[in-house]
């Protein structure tokens, strides 16, 4: 099974989702964004008013919802519940909430399994922070991505709905939330972000298309397994 993924990990907003789509189209290979999975239940959460210290209420919140990847194009959307969710799950407040429950054991092990279960039916790119160290840790191909605090928040307000952009006048005003992000992301005891010994990685601070970077890691995938068939 784990000859069937490409993990690609690193923190938010270093641009995964954006060069595991753009590697998706150059393989045929199917994107799955965990990190959607997480705020798709965040979500659900923030709408019922479940607080994020209510783990029995979140993880049944879990085990009810449908979360489906489907391709679009070049593009591939996050449907929850039957509707297309893509966009909508990048509110900073959904962000912060997902990153918190993220930390809760019985909620981690229903996603693990589900995202196992992706690549069980086919050849997958998945994203996340703990892919390659923690879901499939023996996946033959293993990136972290990297970038600075600066163009992290300047995506991060690129990928806001319209309505939520207009409460920001700058990117920067984002940092604070982009290191909270980081904290809970490194600090949390379960399946904390960290870089796979294996991984390659790569900054993408001074990349300008996401295309690009996909040609980058293509072609590590290239090497690597034209020196096993050597």
């Amino acid at each position: 099974m784990s000859a069937r993924v490409i993990a690609i990990d690193g923190p938010a907003y270093v641009g995964k989702s954006s060069i595991s789509k753009a590697l998706a189209e150059l393989t045929g290979f199917t994107f799955i964004n965990t990190g959607h999975m997480y705020r798709a239940v965040a979500k659900n959460c923030l709408d019922r008013g479940v607080s994020t210290e209510d783990e029995s209420s979140v993880v049944a919140i879990a085990q009810e919802i449908r979360i489906d990847f489907k391709r679009a194009g070049a593009d591939t959307l996050t449907w929850v519940d039957g509707e297309d969710m893509t966009h909508a799950l990048n509110a900073p407040e959904i962000v912060l909430y997902a990153s918190r429950i993220a930390k809760m054991p019985v909620l981690r092990e229903i996603l693990t399994s589900l995202q196992r279960g992706y690549a069980q039916r086919q050849t997958i790119i998945m994203e996340g922070r703990d892919i390659g160290s923690q879901v499939f840790p023996d996946a033959e191909w293993k990136f972290f991505i990297t970038a600075s605090l600066e163009v992290r928040a300047r995506r991060m307000l690129k990928m806001m709905d319209p309505e939520t952009r207009k409460k920001y006048s700058d990117a920067r005003q984002l940092i604070p939330k982009i290191r909270e992000l980081d904290k809970n992301d490194t600090e949390r005891e379960i399946a904390p972000l960290r870089q796979a010994e294996d991984a390659i990685v790569y900054d993408n601070s001074d990349s300008p298309t996401a295309a690009q970077d996909a040609e980058v890691l293509n072609g590590h995938m290239k090497r690597k397994k034209m020196k096993a068939n050597i």
